[in-house]
């Protein structure tokens, strides 16, 4: 007979932990929910807010519509779904491992195509092009159609990065983002540089409108 735990209650482990699933470790997690968390006393708070919440007029509004708030809340039975197998190009299939899909080297069955990118650099030191060197490595592995090749990829979006690393509010991070959209606009659709025109290449993102 199997035992099911809210998943509020678990926590992910790589490799093999000793006594993982031991009764005196499922107690010692359930008791720090119970003292940390509070679950009873939160439902208590929840069901005491739901009920205060419709006045008496409303309550005349849902009683003709034949509606009604319960200040109890719905209990369902939980349960875990069997996990699915994810299927990608050449019929290869990837199963979890350690809570999660392994998916280095794996070809996508539909790749999808970045013709273009924008790029807005938030931080304080300018180091987002490490992450998006990542990426552009990631794409290629997965046989992602990219502008150019990753060194190429790079080098274009520290040419067209908005780095805005003290753009705290809204305001700014929209005027940064329309900025970083001019300037990929610029190099993608417009060839300002004319790397495009140069290599005798017409991308994807060339085809435009007069009106853009």
């Amino acid at each position: 007979m199997g035992e099911w735990y809210p998943v509020e209650f678990l926590y992910q482990a790589f490799g093999k932990a000793k006594n993982v699933n031991s009764t005196d470790q499922v107690t010692a997690i359930l008791s720090y929910n119970d003292d940390k968390l509070k679950p009873d006393s939160y439902m208590e708070s929840l069901k005491a807010i739901y009920s205060s919440l419709p006045s008496v007029y409303a309550k005349s509004i849902l009683d003709g519509l034949n509606l009604r708030i319960d200040s109890e809340p719905l209990q369902l039975e939980a349960k875990v779904l069997e996990e699915p197998t994810l299927e990608f190009a050449r019929n290869k299939r990837v199963f979890i491992k350690n809570g999660s899909w392994d998916l280095r080297g794996v070809e996508f069955h539909s790749p999808s195509d970045m013709s273009s990118f924008a790029v807005v650099d938030l931080s304080r030191d300018g180091q987002m092009i490490n992450y998006l060197r990542d990426q552009f490595r990631v794409c290629e592995k997965h046989k992602m159609d990219i502008p150019h090749d990753l060194q190429q990829c790079t080098r274009v979006a520290e040419i067209i990065k908005v780095h805005a690393p003290n753009s705290t509010h809204p305001e700014e991070i929209d005027r940064a983002i329309k900025h970083a959209i001019t300037n990929a606009r610029d190099y993608f659709i417009h060839d300002n540089k004319k790397k495009f025109r140069d290599t005798n290449t017409w991308f994807k993102s060339r085809a435009y409108h007069s009106s853009t």
